[in-house]
């Protein structure tokens, strides 16, 4: 179990560097409503690939875990491909491919050879495209997620985060405790994934970024060239329920084999195309970001209670919240979250002086520097922000929109937040 959220040594050395001035970005889209962002990065003898598709929490509102396992199923059969061709190609492509799902979406991330970009593009273009979701894949799919659910569910920070998200939002899909999917998992056929594939994997829902050493123009020619014939014929959707938090704060205790006990808060937070999503992530960092932050002054140098602890914003499509935690001894179970509640109400009674102002924004924009420092990672920042209605420029700007972030903003953040708050303590069974 562990609740620490950043490597605090790699950021303290980024929070003194300055930010060096990123490679401008080429947007556009493509005539079948795929939206690209291009990033030029000359010499960096790598490309990276990443799309992403805007079918998360909503396209599994039952919490079947169906979105996660039609992601599984995308490089298996495809109508130019076997699924043995698909793994030869990802292997002369580079190999490095990843494909997972969660709340957020769907993100297909590769990392190859500049001079094996098409033949990557071409094999995440395939899948997109004309996956045949074979039953074999289906098969496979449902028994690795079997395991993971496994794992989640003995996990005390997986059992935790479920119950607080279902608690914040009980009538959206972001609230369905996905991790008890076993028996609807099982009941799920080829026909769910093909359905689940054919209405959400649609080139309007799909945003696609190219980091590297390749030119905007030569990614452009062949993500035209492969996604020409990106199409669906239009499907019906269920209108999918706004995200909105509980009406009033709500607490719930489990009990679960452990050998300390977990105090998690989840808070609502603002969009990330809101105005006051830069406020959320400056509220996280005064909240749990660092030694200089409320929470391990509070609670670990004036109490000496805390294993680990932390606080982060954590933001998707809808449903986005700050997520604060502390891991702790049973015994000091209740002093713990009797703090943690006094921290968080604190930031309204008592707002920052700027002096702790300025570190919590200098922490959360080091923590998302920290967070583009591999080439895989800052095409999936460029991808997830080119699905938003901000645009992929938004990537940039959130720099400088953290360092605008006055003490007001903060307090108006965590007095909204704080009315709706979903607790959950894990702790041992009593003897």
């Amino acid at each position: 179990m562990t609740a620490c959220f950043w490597p605090l040594i790699a950021l303290a050395a980024l929070l003194q560097a300055p930010a060096k001035p990123a490679p401008a970005v080429t947007e556009f889209a493509l005539p079948t409503g795929v939206r690209a962002a291009l990033r030029h990065e000359p010499g960096a003898g790598a490309a990276a690939i990443c799309a992403m598709v805007a079918g998360g929490a909503e396209a599994d509102p039952e919490g079947s875990r169906l979105a996660d396992l039609t992601t599984r199923c995308l490089f298996g059969d495809n109508q130019n491909l076997s699924k043995a061709a698909v793994w030869r190609a990802v292997y002369a492509a580079g190999g490095d491919l990843s494909c997972t799902w969660s709340e957020q979406g769907v993100a297909i991330s590769c990392v190859t050879t500049p001079d094996r970009f098409e033949d990557a593009l071409y094999v995440i273009a395939q899948a997109l495209k004309n996956a045949e979701m074979d039953v074999e894949s289906v098969a496979a799919a449902k028994r690795a997620i079997g395991v993971s659910l496994r794992a989640e569910a003995a996990n005390p920070d997986a059992v935790a985060g479920a119950a607080a998200r279902q608690a914040l939002f009980p009538n959206s899909p972001y609230g369905k405790p996905r991790i008890q999917a076993d028996a609807a998992l099982r009941r799920l056929t080829r026909a769910d994934v093909l359905r689940c594939y054919q209405t959400w994997f649609r080139p309007e829902r799909c945003s696609i970024a190219v980091v590297g050493d390749v030119t905007a123009a030569r990614a452009r020619r062949a993500l035209e060239n492969y996604f020409v014939d990106f199409e669906r014929q239009p499907v019906p959707r269920q209108p999918v329920a706004e995200a909105k938090p509980s009406s009033g704060p709500a607490r719930q205790a489990i009990a679960m084999r452990s050998g300390t006990s977990l105090v998690m808060t989840l808070l609502p937070a603002p969009a990330p195309a809101s105005d006051d999503f830069a406020a959320a992530l400056t509220l996280a960092a005064l909240l749990g970001g660092g030694k200089g932050s409320r929470m391990f002054r509070e609670l670990r140098e004036a109490e000496g209670i805390g294993y680990a602890l932390g606080a982060e914003c954590r933001w998707q499509a809808a449903g986005n919240h700050i997520v604060a935690s502390v891991e702790t001894p049973p015994s000091e179970t209740a002093r713990a979250e009797e703090i943690l509640d006094g921290v968080v109400a604190g930031l309204v009674a008592r707002p920052p002086g700027e002096a702790e102002l300025e570190r919590a924004r200098r922490f959360a924009s080091g923590a998302y520097r920290l967070a583009h420092e591999r080439v895989r990672d800052r095409a999936y920042h460029l991808a997830l922000w080119a699905g938003t209605t901000l645009g992929a420029s938004a990537d940039d700007a959130l720099a400088a929109r953290i360092a605008k972030v006055t003490a007001e903003d903060v307090v108006r953040v965590a007095r909204a937040a704080q009315g709706h708050r979903a607790r959950v303590v894990v702790s041992p069974p009593q003897p």
